[in-house]
């Protein structure tokens, strides 16, 4: 986990073609200790890596559903905001995360 951390700070001062291997390295086998990373990934709101780290998500499954409504349930609204993205990633596997995404509404922040 530790290389995840330090991977995440450095992230925005890699060049753009090493940020994207890096979220992809991330999704390696669609793994759900990927997901809390991957939407952390999503947080930082780097258009670079935004699409990848979707794409990623994509593959984590339903195991995704706790740590997005985690997110949801923050408070913060980048956060908030990754919480939300990625319960769009789940679509029809989503529907159990429906009061958090309700509560979410509630959000200081416009973009949520």
């Amino acid at each position: 986990m530790l290389a995840v951390q330090c991977l995440l700070a450095r992230l925005a001062f890699l060049p753009p073609q090493v940020r994207v291997g890096a979220v992809q390295k991330l999704a390696v086998a669609g793994s759900p200790k990927a997901a809390g990373a991957l939407l952390r990934v999503l947080e930082l709101q780097d258009q670079v890596v935004h699409q990848g780290a979707v794409t990623s998500l994509a593959t984590v499954g339903p195991a995704l559903l706790k740590p997005a409504m985690e997110h949801l349930r923050s408070g913060d609204p980048k956060r908030q905001l990754a919480g939300a993205e990625a319960l769009g990633v789940l679509k029809s596997g989503a529907a159990g995360a429906l009061p958090a995404l309700l509560e979410s509404l509630n959000s200081p922040g416009s973009e949520v």
